[in-house]
């Protein structure tokens, strides 16, 4: 990733989803869409109501969303990030299989973390520099049993295609990308949906009695949970401090760990922010930051960002003795933004390292994805194959992306570009073999939602949508995201389309 994209992110953007790995064709109109029963009664009801009333509805979502926290820094000062004025729904018979889901791509990650110690072969798979490498060989924990002290742990967003209700809706879930280290939307979703809760959701029951919808988890208190987890398992008794550990340059609002820090100041949690350069061992061997003992530590930077630190002249040596007593959240080993961790669970070569239920999940939810370079390995139907002339064949069913990179940067779709361009990219990946992988393409997930004009005409306009799941062992966050072109990205224009639960 470049540090502009890796600044971008740091600055409250959430990763790129990269719908672009969608062959996408978007709709001449949105009847051309096809939508679910509860989101066209959305739509009706939105659409019904008068233009004042709507009027009245897209300011108080806009004004509670922003106060919420969502917004991103742009030249030092907050730009309101777009919320769609109506939600994208998951089914509440189906929440649990969803949870279910998102819990064992995560279980398979803590998997990952242990073979790639064990096994050079997967190693390979996940790529790291020299001094990378030599950070996760020093602090790397191999203890199998999750929660002891040796042990290492993971909180992640899982970024995913396909809705969450209505008829197949199962069939179509396919995951995408893994964001363990950095994880952007903890702090939009939640006042995204409570503004939608609070504003257009009575409005629109007003019209529709039936209508009836529950919000989703807080990501914030399932990573708190995580890192309560965390220090209890090294020992910390009581309510442990939590530092909130970025490189803080790199802001003038404090990005998404600024809006952390406020929201557990306001509920009680003892945390602090700070960058890892100002992180100190006092005299009695506690870590400090900003004046403080603190217990835990939840990490915002990748190995390689600590690395250019530290080539930088910067002493991390606090940082370090934190890692090696195992106080870090993600632990050491929890650095997988790669997008090849996908091959180690879509290839059938894997397979026996998960457990049964596991390997089910994998199977018919993660897309199919290779590192690429000269090699021999399997096709989405498991046949053998060569895979860089498979690659070139196969162009309409692929999408080549970097492997380390965010922000839609370098993503090129197989359907949209003719064969000269896909073979300049297989080219240009082939060039630095193991930077980019390519990927099977997934269905294009498009929806139409309210858009208004000036006087509060209602047009529904369709958009390319995308869900980040946040699974915790207390429950599961949720972020929707949509945008008009085929990257859900907002830094690009995108905005945050809130899911919510349907009760009936």
């Amino acid at each position: 990733m470049c540090r502009r994209a890796r600044a971008a992110r740091r600055r409250g953007h959430p990763s790129t989803t990269a719908v672009s790995s969608v062959a996408l064709r978007l709709p001449a109109s949105s009847s051309e869409v096809a939508s679910t029963t509860w989101s066209a009664r959305l739509n009706r009801s939105f659409c019904a109501l008068s233009p004042q009333r709507r009027r009245e509805l897209a300011e108080s979502v806009a004004r509670g969303a922003f106060e919420g926290g969502v917004w991103t820094e742009v030249a030092g000062a907050r730009t309101a990030i777009e919320v769609a004025l109506r939600p994208r729904l998951m089914d509440l018979a189906g929440r649990g299989y969803v949870h279910h889901a998102a819990w064992q791509i995560r279980t398979a990650l803590r998997r990952v973390v242990r073979l790639a110690a064990l096994d050079p072969r997967v190693a390979a798979v996940l790529p790291l520099a020299d001094d990378e490498a030599d950070w996760l060989a020093r602090y790397r924990r191999l203890d199998p049993s999750y929660g002891s002290a040796r042990s290492e742990r993971i909180f992640c967003r899982l970024d995913a295609l396909g809705r969450l209700d209505g008829p197949g809706w199962r069939e179509g879930l396919r995951f995408i990308e893994v964001n363990v280290v950095g994880i952007g939307g903890m702090s939009y979703s939640p006042p995204a949906e409570q503004a939608l809760m609070e504003a257009v959701i009575p409005a629109l029951a007003e019209l529709d009695p039936d209508l009836e919808f529950d919000s989703n988890h807080d990501p914030r208190w399932l990573l708190l949970d995580e890192l309560h987890h965390q220090a209890r398992a090294v020992g910390v008794r009581g309510t442990p401090t939590v530092a909130l550990v970025d490189d803080r340059t790199l802001y003038t609002l404090g990005g998404e760990l600024g809006r952390l820090l406020d929201f557990f100041t306001a509920h009680g949690v003892p945390a602090v922010y700070c960058d890892p350069r100002e992180l100190e061992v006092g005299r009695d061997g506690a870590l400090v930051a900003a004046g403080r003992p603190v217990d835990v530590i939840y990490r915002f930077l990748e190995l390689r960002d600590l690395v250019a630190m530290e080539a930088g002249g910067a002493r991390l040596d606090a940082l370090r003795v934190a890692f090696a007593r195992n106080c870090v959240v993600p632990s050491v080993g929890g650095d997988l933004e790669h997008k090849s961790v996908l091959e180690l669970l879509s290839d059938p070569l894997w397979a026996d390292a998960f457990e049964p239920e596991t390997r089910q999940v994998m199977a018919e939810h993660v897309l199919w994805t290779r590192l690429l370079r000269e090699r021999r390995t399997t096709a989405p139907d498991r046949t053998e194959i060569d895979l860089v002339p498979w690659v070139d064949r196969n162009r309409e069913r692929l999408v080549i992306k970097p492997n380390r990179a965010c922000g839609g940067e370098g993503v090129v779709i197989g359907r949209v570009v003719d064969a000269g361009v896909w073979r300049d990219a297989l080219q240009v990946a082939l060039s630095t073999p193991d930077t980019h992988v390519v990927q099977e393409a997934a269905a294009t997930d498009v929806e139409p939602f309210p858009v208004l004009d000036a006087d509060g005409g209602c047009e529904l306009v369709p958009m390319c949508c995308a869900v980040g799941l946040f699974p915790g062992r207390r429950g599961l966050g949720v972020f929707g995201r949509y945008a008009p072109g085929p990257v859900v990205n907002i830094q690009a224009g995108g905005g945050i389309a809130p899911f919510l639960v349907g009760v009936r």
